[in-house]
């Protein structure tokens, strides 16, 4: 049966392309989709991961390249939530509890904090 599989990939840069050597860093993940037989997956795995690295590595050049880290089959198509009620819960969740200064409205204090809190975990 034919299935979407979802592969997660590293991205690496080579920090020293343009000197023309190489030195590469991890730097974040990829995502990348394909459909294939299921079936395959379920009997010979280990030759579909080195298919897989195969395609990437063909999507990979000289400044970035991508390394396979996992796969996972989805047999349902993925549903897409609301990114503006993501926005406006997370507001809420952040702000349960907290007091507000009368210098700073609720809103600025939220993302001030979540500014602070993305530049130490999310680099």
């Amino acid at each position: 049966m034919t299935t979407l599989i979802q592969v997660t990939a590293q991205v690496e840069e080579n920090y020293n392309f343009f000197e023309g050597g190489q030195h590469w860093k991890p730097k974040n993940g990829q995502m990348f989709t394909l459909r294939a037989d299921s079936d395959d997956f379920c009997y010979d795995e280990e030759n579909c991961v080195k298919v897989i690295q195969l395609l990437l590595d063909k999507q990979s050049n000289d400044h970035t390249r991508y390394t396979y880290i996992s796969h996972e089959l989805i047999f349902q198509e993925p549903i897409e939530l609301d990114s503006s009620e993501f926005d406006t819960l997370l507001k809420e969740e952040y702000m349960k509890g907290k007091s507000v200064d009368a210098d700073y409205d609720s809103e600025t204090r939220a993302f001030e904090g979540l500014a602070a809190h993305n530049e130490r975990f999310c680099d």
